[in-house]
């Protein structure tokens, strides 16, 4: 990946990450994003969860989190690295919030 290119997915991943932060209650200190691509003759479909290990409460993304998905979907297409499932784990770990990202591709 060139630089640039590298610099806008960071951009992009920390967009996302903040989304997520505010998207989860005060209470929680861990969060699982999973976002899920799938196209098929009818078109392309983006699924996204959130979860905790630790809470059961029900999460709604924002706006904000969509967006930023969906821009990183579109511009790992164009880079030609699209995936099919995207996580991003974050944590707070000494008052600091950590990220943990994965991505899956097609076969």
């Amino acid at each position: 990946m060139k630089q640039h290119d590298a610099e806008r997915m960071t951009e992009i991943l920390k967009r996302i990450g903040g989304a997520l932060i505010q998207a989860i209650p005060e209470s929680w200190t861990d969060a699982t994003l999973r976002v899920e691509v799938r196209t098929d003759a009818e078109g392309t479909s983006i699924t996204h969860s959130i979860k905790s290990a630790k809470r059961r409460d029900i999460v709604m993304g924002s706006d904000d989190l969509f967006a930023a998905t969906r821009e990183l979907q579109l511009f790992s297409e164009q880079a030609e690295e699209p995936w099919t499932t995207f996580e991003m784990q974050v944590y707070e770990k000494d008052g600091q919030w950590k990220f943990e990202i994965n991505f899956e591709y097609a076969d």
